[in-house]
């Protein structure tokens, strides 16, 4: 599905988006109020997904994701990561033997996991990354901002959320980037 939406969508510039707008914005991941770090490669960046299976069917999933921004050439975008789709580049995909290195033995043992696992998937949005991103557009005020303006302009932010009819899709696959 969430490739399916990534494809509807041209690219779109920041400067270009229309407020209400559902859009899509290829550009770098920034971290907006924090970083996460992924629990088995130790990555820093704004989202994680980890997979592992035995027995060929899932047994451990752990998701998590921060608001962030995407940034292209003509400005940035928050990105809210509430009502979230990913379709994460799973760059990690190991097989898991007798020994599996440290981060994957902590991550099993927290998820109380002894054994019967055979692979560990993990993929992340990474600081820096390119990605695209579909939401619908909303230009509010950024009080925030510590930007000169005009005398008549207020400094404005572009919000990039979930539409009312889909999820706010993210992916770091450079297919979708078209």
């Amino acid at each position: 599905m969430a490739r399916g939406i990534l494809a509807e969508h041209r690219p779109t510039l920041v400067r270009d988006v229309r407020d209400g707008a559902t859009v899509k914005v290829v550009g770098h991941v920034r971290k907006a109020e924090r970083a996460l770090r992924s629990p088995l490669t130790g990555r820093v960046g704004v989202y994680y997904d980890v997979l592992v299976t035995g027995a060929g069917i899932r047994r451990i999933r752990e998701q998590e994701a921060v608001d962030f921004y995407v940034e292209d050439e003509t400005g940035r975008a928050l990105v809210l990561t509430e009502d979230l789709q990913v379709a994460v580049v799973r760059d990690l995909d190991e097989k898991i033997g007798w020994l599996p290195d440290a981060g994957l033995r902590a991550f099993l043992a927290a998820h109380g996991a002894v054994r019967g696992y055979e692979r560990a998937k993990e993929g992340t949005l990474e600081l820096d990354e390119r990605i695209a991103v579909v939401g619908r557009a909303s230009w509010v005020p950024d009080d925030g901002a510590n930007l000169p303006v005009g005398y008549r302009e207020r400094p404005q932010i572009l919000l990039l959320g979930a539409p009312s009819d889909q999820p706010l899709v993210v992916s770091d696959d450079p297919s979708t980037f078209r």
